[in-house]
């Protein structure tokens, strides 16, 4: 049989299992949005998202999902008690269906509690596996690339219990990477992070509100390079964030051209008019100029304007009108310890307004909130920070 009807045997026909990464405190968010495509997901012992679909799902999850970081295709599980075993088993696997033929391989290891004990002795043996597969076939074989490259095939070969699960990068480029951002500032925050924790803070909103309506405005007074007023954009005309990528799928030898292209144009007849406003603000001028264009680049208008954050211009007055989401100034941090939490929470209060704000973990005990104040715990560029939703209503 030839490898066009194979893969559509073996893969387009077929259910797979695929594994989602995202922030540990971002799961019920990413849950919520599976659900909003039809897509029933578990949690697995680790805490990893899995759901069980056709290939044209997991295009649709790239397409769709906003918090995510990386979606890989698994394998089903084998046993492997020794080296040898795990050779053996391994280039049986069907990787031409898989993997692209002389394309940079990279293995990502974890191995516990197994008889195998060596991270790298096992992904030698993985990666020699591979070979022979291709090399049996009269193909080129992928070799191990010592570092990342543009294009780069990524595996996650995990050994726990002498059990062998293995995961295939569907992603490529980590997903907070839309596209449109070609411009920053300082210490800017991840797109997935910026959707996840905006979703997060709608939903908290809406519950101080006991209905399911969007508050009129979400406003971003320290925008920086306008992430959050981008991300804010996309979800309140309910646009696609991954529709202007690609992706590592594309460019494997089970990619059904058809039926991505088809779920490309259904992006745009889904899209819906405006749920609600954004905006932002920064009081520095250039980096107002950079939100600017990257929202437009993201195909989104808020409105941007150069205030001082704590000015009646800078900082809305519409109570509870507005819901604020917000990432102030690294360097400000720095400067002034939690002394600019201290005047945005007095500013929230002073007009009425709730909203989430991010600050970096060693500085949240210095503000002394409620022990029940909820927050999000997350990681920036390496750097732990917490989301913290404060309304002056409790």
């Amino acid at each position: 049989m030839n490898l066009e009807k194979r893969i559509k045997r073996h893969i387009w026909s077929q259910k797979h299992s695929y594994s989602i990464d995202v922030p540990k405190d971002l799961v019920p968010v990413c849950r919520g949005e599976l659900s909003d495509l039809n897509i029933e997901s578990v949690i697995d012992s680790s805490g990893s998202i899995r759901f069980l679909g056709k290939l044209e799902e997991a295009y649709s999850a790239h397409l769709y999902l906003r918090t995510v970081a990386r979606i890989w295709l698994t394998l089903p599980e084998f046993s492997a008690g020794a080296r040898e075993e795990l050779f053996r088993k391994a280039s049986t696997l069907p990787w031409e269906l898989y993997l692209s033929p002389g394309a940079p391989l990279r293995v990502q290891p974890t191995v516990r509690k197994s008889r195998i004990q060596h991270e790298g002795n096992a992904v030698e043996t993985l990666t020699e596996a591979i070979a022979r597969r291709f090399t049996d076939l009269s193909m080129e074989a992928p070799e191990a690339s010592p570092a990342e490259t543009d294009f780069v095939q990524r595996i996650k070969l995990e050994i726990c219990n002498n059990r062998v699960e293995i995961q295939i990068d569907l992603s490529g480029e980590h997903l907070h990477r839309r596209g449109y951002r070609i411009l920053t500032g300082e210490a800017p925050i991840r797109e997935n992070l910026a959707a996840g924790i905006i979703l997060w803070s709608i939903e908290q909103w809406q519950k101080r509100s006991a209905n399911d309506d969007y508050p009129q405005r979400i406003h971003d007074p320290f925008c920086g390079s306008g992430t959050i007023p981008a991300e804010a954009g996309l979800i309140s005309t309910g646009r696609a964030p991954g529709g202007r990528r690609e992706f590592q799928f594309m460019h494997q030898p089970h990619y059904r051209e058809a039926s991505f292209q088809y779920l490309l144009r259904q992006v745009e007849l889904k899209e819906t008019a405006p749920l609600f406003t954004v905006s932002g603000s920064d009081i520095n001028r250039d980096a107002v100029e950079i939100s600017v264009k990257n929202c437009r680049r993201a195909n989104t208008n808020p409105e941007i304007t150069c205030e001082d954050a704590f000015s009646p211009h800078g900082f809305p007055e519409s109570g509870k009108e507005v819901l604020i989401v917000t990432n102030p100034p690294y360097g400000e941090r720095l400067r002034g310890g939690n002394s600019l939490y201290r005047k945005l929470i007095s500013k929230m209060k002073e007009t009425g307004t709730s909203g989430t704000f991010i600050i970096p973990g060693k500085l949240y005990p210095g503000l002394s909130l409620p022990a029940d104040t909820l927050k999000l715990r997350l990681n920036n560029g390496g750097i732990p920070v917490y989301a913290v939703f404060y309304s002056p209503f409790e």
